[in-house]
């Protein structure tokens, strides 16, 4: 409950107000019957049910309800359905109070877009910068100049690191609930790899070691590869007999390779889809549980592929003792994110998502609670 300044106060409207709330908007609205020949619309609601299912305020003076505020959430957002004053109490500032606690209600749960785009624009910022220079290490042995220039290599998980750090700093300086919104993240983010990845097959970028299986990538002359694989290609005189290019080095081994890109989509796509169940499935997941579900899969998808990329080829990943940079960033994360769902699920250490959760933790619900 909330004392105002004109000696009333505004508090979550109760079952049993019904019949004084319908009072308090029957005399709101009367002097609308004589223009419009009938009762307007708020008039003829049913009171009982509107408290059950929207959320509805009352503005009380000396325990007489004075003003009413009814808001109703749908997908789209908050919507303001009533405000009502007691023609008998206008002028005391109830109306203005209302509307003040219909944007405090709209902020507290999560529907103020400029905080959202904030976090979007500074996540979106240190993306950019974490795909960049996320790489340096692997340049180091090129000079400082080659590896911090602004248009180098780039790198997913650094993208990924880089907005996933500064998006949460964002968000704690917001006061935006980290662990709900970042819930939301995670489906973002594997559909984000998934599109990523398909540019990589266009482009073949992120080809891995000779294969003969049949579904890996055969480089025939005049291919254009991905410039990382400029060593890959050949011309027609230097084909073998089966009109592939040979591998570099590989004692006249046809130019088969496995596409990497093309799996970790594939495994991208999985683990969307195991997002899409844990969320719609497991009854009792608590908060924080999808994020640190989507760095332990993917950072140990990226840890096992890589091995596929750790070669003596062309345009293959720079190490760092026995793994590429990817593979040690990817193990770290997994491993300590499969400890964090450890702790989350079984210490209980944030609560189970619910809608009445959702709506304490600023996070946008599609469903109305009253």
């Amino acid at each position: 409950m909330t004392l105002e300044a004109g000696g009333f106060s505004i508090r979550q409207a109760l079952p049993d107000d019904a019949e004084a709330v319908a009072a308090c908007v029957g005399a709101a609205y009367r002097h609308y019957i004589e223009r419009i020949g009938k009762p307007p619309g708020p008039m003829l609601e049913d009171y009982a049910q509107v408290i059950r299912q929207r959320q509805v305020a009352v503005a009380e003076f000396d325990g007489a309800i004075v003003g009413v505020l009814v808001l109703a959430v749908t997908e789209e957002g908050q919507c303001l359905e009533n405000v009502a004053v007691d023609p008998a109490f206008h002028g005391r500032g109830i109306g203005r109070a209302l509307l003040e606690r219909a944007e405090a209600e709209a902020r507290r749960r999560g529907f103020d877009e400029e905080k959202i785009m904030s976090v979007l624009s500074w996540a979106l910022i240190a993306s950019l910068l974490g795909a960049r220079y996320f790489t340096v290490p692997a340049h180091l042995d090129e000079g400082w100049v080659e590896a911090l220039k602004p248009f180098g290599t780039f790198s997913i998980m650094g993208g990924f690191a880089g907005g996933i750090i500064v998006g949460g700093w964002r968000m704690r300086r917001l006061g935006i609930d980290v662990a709900a919104h970042m819930d939301m993240a995670s489906f973002g983010l594997a559909i984000g790899t998934v599109v990523g990845r398909v540019g990589d097959m266009f482009i073949v970028e992120h080809l891995g070691s000779p294969t003969s299986l049949f579904f890996g990538y055969a480089v025939k002359p005049g291919y254009d590869l991905a410039p990382q694989h400029n060593g890959l290609e050949c011309v027609t005189a230097s084909a073998g007999p089966d009109g592939l290019c040979r591998v570099p080095g590989g004692e006249g081994l046809s130019g088969i390779y496995h596409h990497v890109a093309m799996y970790d989509l594939v495994g991208a796509a999985l683990l969307l889809g195991l997002l899409y169940l844990l969320a719609r499935r497991w009854s009792t997941i608590r908060y924080g549980t999808l994020i640190f579900v989507w760095a332990a899969w993917y950072g140990v998808q990226r840890f096992a592929l890589d091995f596929l990329r750790n070669t003596d080829l062309p345009g293959a990943d720079a190490t760092a003792g026995p793994f590429t940079w990817n593979q040690w960033t990817g193990l770290a994360a997994g491993v300590l994110a499969i400890v964090a769902v450890g702790w989350i699920v079984l210490r209980k250490a944030t609560p189970v998502v619910s809608a009445e959760v959702d709506v304490a933790r600023g996070a946008v619900s599609p469903v109305a609670v009253g």
